[in-house]
């Protein structure tokens, strides 16, 4: 079950604040947002558990339930479930594995007891999610900048 604007009346804002991020189906750190809305867009804050540095990312919303994410060869789209998840499906991608495996799904909760339901959450809404689908940029564009990656950490 999404979220529904019969539960609440959503807001974009909705995303604005701490999440933490649960890879499926691979044991990885967890993904450690935080999101500030700049009014044209949702900035993003990343960082691996346990690492100090945060990397800047940029979120366009889509409507008041879902934003996306532009990555160089990847458009991620971000889905609201319920106040305290949302899903992106493909988001741990194979990049910081030398390219190689699968990419598997994230699902990002409020901190705190939210994070006890992700996976339950991701099991009960997975096959109504967006899938990655391709990025406007030029195929290969990460060979040809030598080692940038889809998407910073």
């Amino acid at each position: 079950m999404l979220y529904s604007s019969a539960m609440q009346s959503p807001d974009p804002k909705v995303f604005v604040g701490r999440w933490v991020g649960q890879t499926m189906g691979r044991v990885a750190p967890a993904h450690v947002w935080e999101v500030f809305d700049r009014g044209h867009f949702l900035e993003i804050r990343t960082r691996w558990e346990g690492q100090g540095a945060a990397h800047a990312l940029r979120g366009r919303a889509l409507d008041a339930e879902r934003f996306e994410i532009v990555g160089l060869e990847a458009i991620f789209t971000a889905t609201l479930v319920d106040p305290h998840h949302f899903v992106i499906p493909g988001w741990d991608t194979n990049d910081t594995r030398g390219f190689q495996g699968p990419d598997y799904d994230v699902t990002f909760s409020r901190p705190g007891l939210a994070e006890l339901m992700a996976r339950q959450i991701w099991e009960q809404t997975r096959p109504n999610l967006t899938r990655p689908r391709p990025s406007p940029n030029p195929p290969g564009l990460r060979l040809l900048t030598g080692g940038l990656r889809r998407k910073r950490r």
